[in-house]
């Protein structure tokens, strides 16, 4: 016998759902792998190379992109260099 009074899945609290971030899995050289360290650990500073403020606008965009994604339950993909980068907590 079915107790109507019973709650769905036997009272058991809904399973929390986990979003996560891929990377496209692209090989990194030394290059970006020295630019994403220097990034992540030094602030930002005036007459900085062009490479360093490109890589650091693009990891401010994909830290966007990511949170919006999530938030709308999507997986998101994003490139290696930038995916590292929001790993490491830059």
């Amino acid at each position: 016998m079915i107790n109507r009074n019973t709650p769905r899945n036997s009272g058991a609290l809904p399973s929390a759902l986990s979003i996560k971030v891929y990377s496209d899995n692209k090989e990194l050289n030394m290059q970006d792998l020295f630019l994403l360290d220097y990034a992540s650990s030094n602030p930002e500073v005036s007459g900085e190379p062009q490479e360093l403020r490109n890589l650091r606008a693009q990891i401010r965009s994909a830290r966007i992109t990511a949170d919006h994604l999530t938030q709308e339950k999507l997986s998101p993909i994003l490139p290696a260099l930038t995916y590292e980068a929001l790993r490491k907590g830059a």
